[in-house]
């Protein structure tokens, strides 16, 4: 049984690497001749796949999959104010300014102009997904 957070995602990449190889497979052999052996099999096979429980550890596998997939970053004042935080979420990228709007905002405009690297970390356990309130374009 997985303990650590990497086990428990190697976990679901397992669970998700073998669902859509057993699909394959099924899929293979519905090409095949069809022999009432073969065709018992797939049929088991496919019944499997499509169970609720196993359907359901494949949503389960996919959201944790995707959950480890966000980054998120923070760029910090000399006092430790946010200036701004970054999401990456697959193909997007969230972006806002830090909550106190009036604060530091040459700053804020000096580091938008000239550029800034900021480091995307894993989400903690207790990260709020804030950007999920966000519309995609």
């Amino acid at each position: 049984m997985p303990t650590s957070r990497e086990e428990v995602m190697s976990h679901h990449a397992v669970t998700l690497e073998t669902l859509q190889l057993l699909q394959e497979a099924v899929d293979y052999l519905n090409r095949l001749p069809p022999v009432p052996v073969t065709r018992e099999l797939t049929r088991k096979l496919q019944a499997h796949i499509d169970a609720p429980h196993v359907q359901g550890a494949q949503r389960e596998a996919s959201f944790a999959e995707h959950e480890a997939s966000i980054r998120h970053g923070r760029a910090y004042s000399p006092l430790g104010l946010i200036l701004f935080e970054v999401v990456t979420d697959g193909k997007f990228v969230y972006y806002r300014a830090g909550s106190d709007q009036d604060h530091d905002n040459q700053r804020r405009l000096k580091l938008m102009q000239e550029g800034f690297v900021m480091r995307l970390e894993k989400t903690p356990p207790n990260f709020i997904p804030w950007h999920l309130e966000m519309q995609k374009p």
